[in-house]
C-alpha cells in the first residue's frame, strides 16, 4: 500500500504555472534538520489515505486544476506509485509533478514517461548526507545515484527539470556548492532556498542563525561565474 498521508485539492504555489492538487506520500530516507515536514518522516497506519478515494478526489476535480504534484516524505521509496501516476496521467490527463530527493535513479527511469515536471532535492554535497542521515548510507552510493540521476535528467529534453538546494549553513557553504554544481543538470534550473528556522523539525535547525537574503543572492551570482550555469535563482 502507498501511504499517503496529506491530500490538498488545491496549491497555486507548488506547481509553477499551474493550479493543481498535492499528494503527500509518508516515508523518507533522509533526516534533514530543516525539514518542514518532519512529521512525514515515519508512515502512520493509523492517518493513511486510499489510493481509490484519492482517485476519486482528482476525477471530481480534473475540470478546475491542470496538475497534480506528488511530493512527501520521498515518493521514489514506493515502486507501487508507478502504477498510480501513470492512472492520473493516462485516466484523467492530469499533468504530473514529481518531488524527489534523486537518490533513487531507477524509480526516477520508471515514471518518467508519466512525468513532467521533476523537482529534485539536491541537498549538499555526497561526503555530509551522513551528517543528514546519521550514518546510514555512505558517500560513494550518494555520488553515484545523484549523477545517474543528473545525467539520466539531461537526456529528458521534453520536460522541466528544477533543482533545489535549502542553504542550512552546517551543510552549505559556497565551497560546498561549487563542489555541488557537476550533479546539476545542463538543462536544469537551479534554486537556491531560503532556511527557514521556524518551520524545522530539528530543535537544533530551530536555533540555526540562517544566511542573510544577500548572502544568497552574492552566492547565487558567484556560482554562476564559476560554474558556467545561468539558470541559478535565489527564492525565498
Amino acid at each position: 500500500m502507498i501511504p499517503f498521508s496529506g491530500f490538498r485539492g488545491t496549491t497555486l504555489v507548488d506547481y509553477p504555472g499551474k493550479v493543481a492538487a498535492i499528494l503527500f506520500v509518508s516515508g523518507c530516507n533522509l533526516r534533514c534538520p530543516y525539514c518542514h515536514n518532519g512529521r512525514l518522516f515515519q508512515v502512520d497506519e493509523n492517518s493513511l489515505i486510499s489510493a481509490h478515494f484519492l482517485m476519486d478526489k482528482l476525477r471530481e476535480r480534473k475540470s478546475f486544476i491542470d496538475g497534480v504534484v506528488f511530493t512527501g516524505g520521498e515518493p521514489s521509496l514506493y515502486d507501487e506509485l508507478a502504477d498510480f501516476i501513470s492512472e492520473v496521467k493516462s485516466d484523467i490527463g492530469l499533468s504530473v509533478k514529481l518531488d524527489s530527493n534523486g537518490l533513487n535513479p531507477e524509480f526516477l527511469k520508471k515514471v518518467a514517461g508519466d512525468i513532467d515536471y521533476f523537482a529534485i532535492d539536491i541537498k549538499t554535497t555526497p561526503h555530509l548526507y551522513a551528517t543528514i542521515l546519521g550514518g546510514e548510507i555512505d558517500e560513494k552510493t550518494v555520488g553515484e545515484n545523484l549523477m545517474k540521476t543528473k545525467l539520466f535528467l539531461e537526456s529528458q529534453t521534453d520536460k522541466t527539470i528544477e533543482y533545489r538546494t535549502t542553504l542550512y549553513p552546517p551543510v552549505i557553504s559556497l565551497d560546498g556548492l561549487e563542489e555541488m554544481a557537476h550533479l546539476v543538470p545542463r538543462n536544469a534550473r537551479w534554486y537556491l532556498q531560503k532556511f527557514v528556522a521556524e518551520t524545522a523539525w530539528s530543535e537544533t535547525a530551530k536555533k540555526t542563525l540562517g544566511y542573510s537574503n544577500k548572502q544568497i543572492q552574492d552566492m547565487a551570482e558567484q556560482l554562476k561565474k564559476v560554474s558556467e550555469k545561468s539558470e541559478i535563482f535565489f527564492r525565498v
